[in-house]
C-alpha cells in the first residue's frame, strides 16, 4: 500500500468536499525528503499560488511485549504550506494517528485483512485532521466525559476523541480547586453538543482546540472563573491577550484558585 499516494488522494478529496478551494494534484513534484527545498516557480507560472506538501513520516505497528504482543497502528504525517512564487513556508504541522490495540495474531488473521482495514481508517482520520488543521474547520460532537478541567472526551459522528483546551491549564484533581474545575467544565458541557475549533494536534495525537457550547467559549470561562491559568508558553493567538487580562481580574478579585495564598501552576505541580 502506497501510504504517500493514498493519504494525498484522501486529503485532496476531503479538502475538496469541505472547503471552497480548488486543488490540483502535482504528482511527484516536491522535495525528496520531508522539509527539503524545492523550486515551485514552474507551478506558480501556471496560476497555482500555494503548494501543500504531504509527507508520511512513519507508519507501522507499535506495542510492548515479547511473544505475541498487543500492537496498535501508528502513523505520522507532516504537512507544509509553501508559497509557490518564492518558496516561503506558510505553515507546518505534524499529525499522528493511533489505532486500537490488537494482539499480533489478530492482525494476521484473514491474510492481514484487519490490518489493511486499519490502514485505510488511519489514512482517512489523518486526512480529516489535516484538513481541519489547515483550514481551521470546526468539528462538532457531544461531550461524553470530563477527564479534568481542561480535557474532555467528545463523541463525534464516527469516533470518540480527546480534546485538550487550547491555551489554558487547570489545576489537577489532586490540587486545590482541581475538582471544582472539573465540576465547572462538566456543568458547562457534559451531555451537550459542542463545537471544537482545532488549533493543533499534540505529540500524543490529541486535538488541542477552542471549545464552544451555546455560543460560550469554555476556555475563556474557566480563566474568568479563576479555575485556570493562561498557559503563556503555548498561548500565542491574539485572544490570549484578552485571557491574560481576565486572569489578572480574577487574581485581583481572588476568585477561585486565586483565593489561595500561593497557588501552584499545574506544570510545576506535575514536575514535583
Amino acid at each position: 500500500m502506497n501510504f504517500q499516494e493514498v493519504t494525498r488522494d484522501r486529503i485532496l478529496r476531503t479538502a475538496g468536499e469541505k472547503t471552497s478551494y480548488t486543488f490540483v494534484n502535482l504528482g511527484e513534484q516536491g522535495p525528496s525528503t520531508p522539509g527539503g527545498k524545492f523550486d515551485y516557480c514552474s507551478v506558480a507560472d501556471k496560476g497555482i499560488d500555494t503548494v501543500l506538501e504531504i509527507s508520511v513520516l512513519e507508519a507501522g505497528l507499535v506495542g510492548t511485549g515479547e511473544i505475541y504482543p498487543d500492537l496498535q497502528l501508528f502513523m505520522s504525517l507532516q504537512t507544509r504550506l509553501i508559497r509557490a512564487v518564492d518558496g516561503e513556508e506558510l505553515y507546518v504541522a505534524e499529525v499522528t494517528y493511533k489505532g486500537s490495540m490488537q494482539c499480533y495474531s489478530a492482525w494476521a488473521e484473514e491474510n492481514g485483512g484487519r490490518f489493511r482495514e486499519e490502514l485505510i481508517t488511519g489514512c482517512e482520520k489523518l486526512s480529516e485532521r489535516t484538513v481541519e488543521l489547515l483550514f481551521a474547520l470546526p468539528s462538532t460532537g457531544v461531550a461524553v466525559g470530563i477527564v479534568d478541567g481542561d480535557t474532555i472526551s467528545l463523541l463525534t459522528a464516527d469516533e470518540k476523541v480527546s480534546i485538550k483546551l487550547y491555551g489554558i491549564d487547570c489545576p489537577k484533581d489532586a490540587q486545590a480547586f482541581g475538582n471544582k474545575a472539573i465540576q465547572f467544565t462538566s456543568d458547562m458541557v457534559y451531555g451537550k453538543s459542542v463545537e471544537v475549533e482545532t488549533v493543533e494536534t499534540d505529540s500524543s495525537g490529541r486535538t488541542v482546540g477552542l471549545v464552544t457550547v451555546d455560543g460560550v467559549l469554555l476556555n475563556e470561562e474557566l480563566v474568568n472563573a479563576g479555575l485556570a491559568w493562561v498557559y503563556t508558553r503555548y498561548c500565542d493567538r491574539p485572544i490570549c491577550e484578552r485571557w491574560k487580562a481576565l486572569e489578572q481580574d480574577a487574581r485581583g478579585a481572588k476568585r477561585g484558585l486565586w483565593s489561595e495564598p500561593n497557588p501552584i501552576p499545574p506544570w510545576e505541580f506535575r514536575r514535583k
